[in-house]
């Protein structure tokens, strides 16, 4: 049975960017992830944004931008922070993978919420997700599963999970911001099994 979390990762060093993120001006410079989606509020709208890595910013205004196939690229605030460019490769690397995807960087207040949500974009689909943290003071902040499972990551530590199951990160106990580093990306096994069974196997790896 797939489970719904899983470490892959510990030791990471990330202080350098955690203390870069801390109150920079970065952060919501891009908030499509945390508005209303028709009259539904978005299960994001708590927390904060930088995109790095994402579907060409010239697309942005098409109607199909978060759902069609695309070959995501660096957004130019990589620029300002290229501490994200070797824990990316770490994992991308730990994964035995063959296309990078999405990079973003979330911040999670201290005592608020990401909402129980699916991720539906095609970058979500289409490649599997990585959760670095980068800051959780005393683990105080969880992403839970609908199935009961959950992780409280230390910092440094990188967790593989499913976003196509109902999912949250609750830091209503947290002392200080969660911050969280998501890299997407495609391990060979999901691309060779899913030729050969027709289907995706992101989990293969």
């Amino acid at each position: 049975m797939r489970k719904s979390c899983s470490p892959i990762l510990k030791g990471l060093h990330v202080t350098a960017l955690a203390d870069k993120l801390k109150d920079s001006p970065l952060w919501g410079k891009i908030n499509y992830r945390l508005e209303p989606k028709g009259e539904h509020l978005s299960p994001h709208r708590e927390s904060l944004d930088i995109h790095i890595r994402y579907n060409p910013i010239e697309n942005q205004d098409s109607p199909d931008f978060h759902s069609k196939p695309h070959v995501p690229q660096w957004y130019p605030v990589v620029k300002d922070l290229p501490e994200v460019l070797p824990l990316a490769a770490a994992v991308f690397t730990n994964v035995c993978a063959d296309m990078l995807g999405s990079v973003f960087l979330i911040n999670i207040p201290k005592g608020k919420q990401i909402y129980p949500h699916v991720d539906k974009s095609w970058n979500s689909t289409y490649f599997q997700k990585y959760c670095i943290s980068l800051q959780n003071e005393g683990q105080k902040g969880a992403c839970i599963f609908e199935d009961g499972s959950a992780f409280a990551p230390k910092a440094g530590d990188v967790w593989r999970f499913e976003n196509d199951v109902v999912h949250w990160f609750d830091n209503t106990r947290g002392d200080d911001d969660a911050l969280i580093m998501i890299v997407n990306c495609r391990p060979i096994m999901a691309g060779v099994l899913s030729d050969v069974y027709g289907k995706e196997v992101r989990d293969a790896a």
